[in-house]
């Protein structure tokens, strides 16, 4: 950006997110596909919603209103998203509740009738996690959940999802 000489310098936030149109100057933040999305899960208890993954809300909270959590306390348990077509992603961000961390999941697509992973995690202890891979086209992601906190280990939680 230009104004009278002088440059002004803008936060783009994480480059990795953003893309080129093909346009003079111009890098546009990548799409959450997530945001577009429709979610659904293999459980929900009561009050956390699925719907909360893609809300577009990263906080952390361990609150209803911000995450998704499994009811029957027997895992895994699963968070799919529905794309609606194939898109082409390279990178997962999962948030999870501060306090109560997802400790083992995987990251996958759908590839025909085969889940594949694009992520395996085991022994997580943070609330924000970044899994960036090669692309793969799909119609769906979906987050098994393989073991929630030590004090809770059958209830896992995810707070928002976004893809890229």
């Amino acid at each position: 950006m230009q104004n009278d000489g002088v440059r002004t310098l803008v936060d783009i936030g994480d480059p990795s997110n953003l893309y080129h149109d093909g346009g003079p100057d111009w890098w546009k933040p990548r799409p959450n596909l997530a945001r577009s999305s429709t979610p659904t899960a293999s459980s929900t208890f009561n009050g956390y919603s699925v719907a909360n993954v893609i809300d577009g809300n990263q906080n952390t909270a361990q609150l209803s209103n911000m995450s998704w959590a499994n009811v029957s306390g027997v895992l895994p348990q699963w968070v799919q998203l529905d794309f609606g077509a194939n898109r082409t992603f390279s990178k997962v961000e999962l948030f999870t509740s501060s306090g109560f961390e997802l400790r083992d999941y995987d990251v996958e697509y759908l590839d025909g009738a085969t889940w594949k992973k694009v992520a395996i995690v085991k022994g997580n202890t943070f609330t924000r996690r970044t899994h960036e891979f090669q692309a793969v086209t799909s119609r769906y992601l979906r987050v098994t959940c393989r073991l929630g906190p030590p004090g809770q280990p059958t209830y896992t939680r995810i707070n928002e999802l976004e893809v890229y």
